[in-house]
């Protein structure tokens, strides 16, 4: 829901110049490469519903630190920025590791076919209800940005919830207490 409107957000609410968001993306980008496989490997060591939470955990804090951002550096925004994309990361990766779990081998190839389908319809709809949400000023500045990152936090709470019912059956087949 956010990511549609990060451009102009960037550039008219934070007051970054439109020439500085490559660099924005650029960093972010590299910073989520490393982070990537590091979240894999916390997945596997810790669990990867514990992962999720602190994934979780991070994206809320962020997402609230985000959408309420005055004019700020580009430093600071290209930390929020990073930041912000460990939490997503921290919830995509290990998300996806347990939701593979769910069905048997065999069927892992259609589920996943399934699965992505649904992925894009919500990213499609979560746009969608975004550019209802927001409003632009005359100025070019995004007004109710800070109620998208509510629904995005809301979202993410629920997700946390569903998430649980989802891994305890995994952690049963598993002999686990968190897989």
């Amino acid at each position: 829901m956010l990511m549609p409107f990060g451009s102009a957000y960037t550039v008219h609410n934070l007051g970054i110049d439109i020439l500085h968001l490559p660099t924005i993306y650029l960093v972010s980008g590299l910073f989520s490469i490393f982070t990537g496989p590091m979240v894999g490997r916390a997945s596997d060591a810790f669990g990867k519903y514990p992962t999720f939470m602190f994934g979780s955990a991070v994206s809320v804090i962020m997402v609230l630190i985000y959408t309420h951002l005055g004019q700020v550096t580009l430093t600071t925004v290209i930390i929020v920025n990073v930041l912000m994309f460990v939490g997503i990361f921290s919830r995509m990766i290990p998300s996806q590791a347990l939701i593979s779990a769910i069905p048997e081998p065999s069927q892992r190839g259609s589920f996943s076919a399934v699965s992505a389908s649904l992925q894009q319809l919500s990213g499609g709809i979560g746009s969608v209800l975004a550019a209802a949400i927001i409003a632009e000023n005359p100025d070019g500045s995004l007004r109710h940005f800070d109620w998208l990152g509510y629904v995005v936090v809301t979202t993410s709470i629920i997700s946390l919830i569903v998430m649980y019912f989802v891994q305890r059956p995994i952690a049963k087949r598993a002999g686990k207490r968190f897989v």
